[in-house]
């Protein structure tokens, strides 16, 4: 769907097998996810949850779209992945709970709420960093591994210190899951 605002109504849903992907038609326009907030593509918790689909998307790359605010606690019930999409920066107080979450922004992704997440795969192309708060007791980061003091860059993925992962996967280049609430913060990834 490509529009600047929606409801999706008590009484309605939205399904799909596959992937649902709501994305603003106008350049610039900003995504609220957890409260409609006026001039905004706006979608409140209870309104993600009336969305059944593998894959959620929201947002979209192709146009500048602008920034995508976390205003309040989301927790899309019945989908498996939330894909968030930002031209500019993705950002908020409120918190995310879904296990399997992606990230996509240019300027920044700083969500510093009571994020929920099983599984984070985080990109930032242009400026800003990458701030996230997570208060469930496992993360996995796919481009992350583990292993380094101080945290570095190695082979193009952010290293992170002993400390901060599980034992198992210590030095290892392909996975990383870190082994309690963590707040991790990068550069450029």
């Amino acid at each position: 769907m490509t529009v600047d605002d929606m409801s999706v109504d008590g009484t309605s849903s939205l399904q799909s097998a596959a992937t649902v992907t709501i994305a603003p038609q106008t350049a610039g326009r900003a995504i609220n996810l957890g409260t409609n907030a006026a001039n905004s593509l706006g979608l409140t918790d209870a309104e993600l949850d009336r969305i059944t689909a593998g894959m959620l998307v929201v947002g979209r790359n192709d146009i500048a779209t602008g920034t995508v605010t976390v205003s309040d606690v989301v927790s899309p019930a019945n989908v498996s992945t939330l894909s968030v999409i930002a031209g500019a920066n993705i950002t908020g107080s409120g918190g995310i709970t879904e296990s399997n979450v992606a990230l996509q922004a240019a300027t920044g992704i700083i969500l510093l709420g009571a994020n929920a997440v099983s599984n984070l795969a985080a990109s930032n192309s242009t400026s800003g960093g990458i701030s996230f708060n997570n208060t469930s007791t496992n993360l996995t980061l796919p481009q992350f591994r583990c292993g380094c003091m101080p945290p570095v860059w190695m082979d193009s993925s952010f290293c992170l210190p002993y400390s901060d992962c599980k034992t198992d996967e210590r030095n290892d280049p392909k996975r990383c899951s870190l082994s309690h609430a963590t707040m991790i913060s990068a550069w450029q990834l």
